[in-house]
């Protein structure tokens, strides 16, 4: 179920919150409805996938409690293997096994056409998280039913953001004491939220998904011109953090109207001055696992830099196959990880540029990256890079000839001009603008005024969400 469908706004959310909010319910009642309306959220999308969550959570959480008990560390490191071989399976089986076959035999291969289940990465990196934080004596035991509520709760359960168990569990009480003000108060909050991650889904990211899309598809058959090839990619760039940031907002909103606080994943990456701090405002509860559960463990920065330099590429390179099972995602980590090892080599030489000219290049990196991830294979990102970077004749400079209006509403202007303001609104926001999260602190307590304009902006987001509700990006991860 997809958060900016009409099902999910118009019946599933407003039934599942009156219920929730209106009805009275013990602790345990409460954790048990929750846990029921988030398998019915994960399974409307494909119920036979449904059984896949439920054995994940159940032996995951039987290896935790055997492991509490006597402490075996066979036990916990055979539910780490198993939790990355479910992984491993649906997500990469085809793809390591056509390489394989390609090499030995240079014959194609025929996929298993194994679906991927919704969510799959992130539930299961919530629970190698957990596992490994009882190895380290950072977690302890927790009841089956607060246990299946942490990895099912529907909010987070498909894409994230990635919650630690201390996170969510140390909350329980609390949500489930909180007067009444203190509710209403967060619901106020998350509904703010879920409307500016619905804005930034329904109108930016999906408005920019109509040139970008459009320019990497033709980019297959016929060279883009220089003016076309930077629309693309900086329409994808704005295309990716708007859904996906658009996403988390949905999803910390959510959570807070039923009392929960989710760790942000957001905070203003295209402000980054370094590729360093952009991945420390990108993606953060991923950046943080990767960090805390590969980095580290690789060795981090504790054993010299030559060292750390391998143990960010590799991090790198495993953080992009995380992302896809193909070899362009691979590469786009391998780019990062060796672009985040030359940035340590600047600081530790102390090199220093003034802040426009860091963020102008720091973005310029990023956009020329996500062209090899958002391609479909290596020449395809060649082409399109090759257009961005080297300069043609002046007559075709500027030069936008492939895109087309958009089929559900009559064009306001010519599709190269709508494509340009909309290019223009989305980097205005990106680098002008304060965040989701500053946004919602200036929401004064009590206003009259705020209930009619989050209603009307609802009621909006709904009417705009008519013409077709389009999957997120991390959809199906």
């Amino acid at each position: 179920m997809l958060f900016n469908s009409q099902i999910f706004l118009i019946l599933f959310l407003p039934s599942v919150y009156t219920f929730y909010r209106y009805v009275k319910l013990s602790k345990e009642q409460s954790i048990l409805f929750l846990i029921f309306v988030s398998l019915v959220f994960y399974g409307y999308w494909d119920i036979s996938l449904l059984p896949l969550l439920l054995l994940s959570i159940l032996c995951n959480w039987i290896i935790a409690n055997i492991y509490f008990k006597n402490h075996s560390i066979p036990i916990l490191y055979t539910g780490v293997f198993l939790n990355l071989a479910i992984i491993g399976i649906f997500k990469y089986f085809d793809f390591f096994w056509s390489n394989i076959n390609f090499l030995i035999s240079n014959n194609s291969y025929n996929s298993l056409g194994l679906v991927l289940p919704l969510g799959i990465s992130f539930f299961t990196f919530q629970q190698i998280s957990y596992l490994l934080d009882l190895k380290r004596g950072a977690a302890k035991a927790y009841p089956l039913s607060h246990y299946f509520l942490y990895i099912s709760f529907f909010p987070q359960l498909i894409a994230g953001p990635i919650v630690r168990h201390n996170q969510f569990m140390q909350q329980l009480d609390r949500v489930i004491t909180a007067s009444k003000s203190e509710l209403n108060y967060k619901a106020c909050i998350g509904i703010s939220l879920i409307i500016i991650g619905l804005v930034k889904k329904v109108v930016l990211g999906d408005g920019m998904a109509v040139a970008s899309d459009r320019l990497f598809d033709v980019s297959t058959s016929v060279a883009l011109s220089f003016s076309e090839a930077w629309l693309a990619a900086i329409s994808f760039a704005l295309q990716i953090y708007f859904d996906f940031s658009g996403y988390s907002d949905i999803a910390i909103g959510l959570a807070l109207m039923f009392g929960f606080l989710l760790p942000i994943n957001f905070n203003s990456p295209y402000k980054a001055v370094s590729l360093i701090d952009f991945w420390r405002r990108w993606h953060i509860t991923l950046s943080l696992f990767i960090r805390d559960y590969l980095y580290i463990s690789l060795g981090g920065n504790r054993h010299g830099y030559k060292k750390q330099y391998m143990a960010l590429l590799t991090t790198m390179l495993i953080g992009g196959l995380w992302h896809g099972a193909a070899w362009t995602f691979i590469l786009w980590g391998g780019a990062n990880g060796l672009g985040l090892a030359i940035n340590h080599v600047w600081k530790q030489i102390g090199i220093k540029l003034p802040v426009l000219i860091s963020r102008t290049l720091t973005f310029i990196f990023i956009v020329a990256t996500f062209v090899i991830f958002r391609s479909e294979d290596f020449g395809h990102a060649t082409s399109i890079l090759m257009s961005m970077f080297y300069l043609p004749d002046f007559e075709q400079l500027y030069q936008v000839t492939h895109l087309e209006p958009q089929g559900w509403r009559p064009p306001l202007f010519s599709p190269e001009i709508e494509a340009i303001i909309l290019t223009t609104v989305g980097l205005s926001i990106v680098w002008l603008f304060p965040n989701s999260q500053n946004l919602i602190e200036k929401i004064p307590s009590k206003s009259m005024a705020l209930p009619i304009i989050l209603a009307i902006s609802y009621v909006s987001i709904i009417l705009i969400s008519g013409k077709g509700a389009q999957e997120f990006i991390y959809f199906q991860f």
